[in-house]
Protein backbone atom coordinates (compact mmCIF):
# COMPACT_ATOMS: atom_id res chain seq x y z
CA UNK A 1 0.00 0.00 0.00
CA UNK A 2 1.00 2.90 -0.91
CA UNK A 3 -1.81 5.90 0.32
CA UNK A 4 -4.52 5.16 2.42
CA UNK A 5 -6.90 7.89 3.63
CA UNK A 6 -10.34 6.88 5.62
CA UNK A 7 -12.67 9.13 6.55
CA UNK A 8 -10.85 12.26 6.09
CA UNK A 9 -13.31 15.19 6.70
CA UNK A 10 -12.67 19.13 7.06
CA UNK A 11 -14.17 22.53 7.99
CA UNK A 12 -13.41 25.78 8.25
CA UNK A 13 -15.83 27.76 10.41
CA UNK A 14 -19.25 26.09 9.78
CA UNK A 15 -18.19 25.13 5.94
CA UNK A 16 -17.66 21.38 5.81
CA UNK A 17 -15.12 21.15 2.38
CA UNK A 18 -14.64 17.53 2.80
CA UNK A 19 -17.05 15.09 4.14
CA UNK A 20 -16.10 11.04 4.66
CA UNK A 21 -13.42 10.95 2.18
CA UNK A 22 -11.83 7.95 1.88
CA UNK A 23 -9.38 6.02 -0.94
CA UNK A 24 -6.50 3.28 -0.83
CA UNK A 25 -3.66 3.56 -3.66
CA UNK A 26 -1.60 0.10 -4.35
CA UNK A 27 1.80 0.35 -5.62
CA UNK A 28 1.87 0.76 -9.71
CA UNK A 29 -1.64 2.23 -9.47
CA UNK A 30 -2.23 5.43 -10.45
CA UNK A 31 -5.31 8.05 -9.06
CA UNK A 32 -6.90 11.27 -9.99
CA UNK A 33 -9.13 13.83 -8.22
CA UNK A 34 -11.91 14.81 -10.47
CA UNK A 35 -14.56 17.40 -9.55
CA UNK A 36 -16.11 20.70 -10.82
CA UNK A 37 -14.86 23.77 -8.80
CA UNK A 38 -15.51 24.20 -5.41
CA UNK A 39 -15.20 20.41 -4.87
CA UNK A 40 -12.91 20.08 -2.47
CA UNK A 41 -9.80 18.41 -4.70
CA UNK A 42 -7.67 21.30 -3.33
CA UNK A 43 -8.08 21.19 0.24
CA UNK A 44 -8.13 17.30 0.08
CA UNK A 45 -4.26 17.34 -1.84
CA UNK A 46 -3.10 19.62 0.84
CA UNK A 47 -5.02 17.50 3.94
CA UNK A 48 -2.98 14.33 2.44
CA UNK A 49 0.48 16.15 2.33
CA UNK A 50 -0.21 17.04 5.57
CA UNK A 51 -0.56 21.05 4.53
CA UNK A 52 -3.82 20.98 6.44
CA UNK A 53 -4.50 18.96 9.44
CA UNK A 54 -7.94 16.94 8.71
CA UNK A 55 -10.90 17.60 11.67
CA UNK A 56 -11.52 13.88 11.31
CA UNK A 57 -9.67 10.60 9.59
CA UNK A 58 -6.11 9.12 9.05
CA UNK A 59 -4.05 8.82 6.54
CA UNK A 60 -1.09 6.74 5.89
CA UNK A 61 1.66 6.42 3.86
CA UNK A 62 3.69 3.65 3.01
CA UNK A 63 1.90 2.17 6.19
CA UNK A 64 2.72 4.81 8.17
CA UNK A 65 0.44 7.36 9.96
CA UNK A 66 0.92 10.80 8.62
CA UNK A 67 -1.77 12.84 9.17
CA UNK A 68 -4.70 12.30 11.38
CA UNK A 69 -7.95 14.86 12.68
CA UNK A 70 -9.34 14.28 15.72
CA UNK A 71 -11.25 11.17 15.79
Amino acid sequence: MILSCQNISKAFAEKEVLRNISFHIEENEKAAIVGINGAGKTTTMKTVLGLLKADAGEIYVNGEKVVYGQT
